[in-house]
């Protein structure tokens, strides 16, 4: 819910895992996959709901417009408000 919160904005995965309270190995490994843990061919940029952007040789993250429909479409937004987390437009 972290990339919905500041979408369109990126982040790193770092302040991803700062953000969410998530361990960053389990972060990037759910963004670009890592070995046998996280199939890369189920990591979230893989399947398109997250867009990776390099700029300056840093790899920043962003929800893509098709993760933010998909989070829209399962009424996450609405739970997830209710806690303070996330928001509605």
């Amino acid at each position: 819910m972290h990339l919905y919160t500041i979408y369109p904005n990126i982040s790193y995965p770092y302040d991803i895992s700062r953000q969410t309270g998530i361990d960053s190995t389990n972060i990037i490994g759910a963004l670009r996959g890592m070995g046998s843990r996280y199939k890369n061919s189920n990591s979230l940029v893989e399947m398109g709901v997250v867009d990776m952007v390099e700029n300056n040789g840093v790899t920043y993250y962003k929800l893509s417009d098709r993760g933010k429909r998909l989070i829209e479409g399962m009424d996450l937004v609405k739970v997830h408000s209710t806690r303070g987390v996330g928001r509605k437009k």
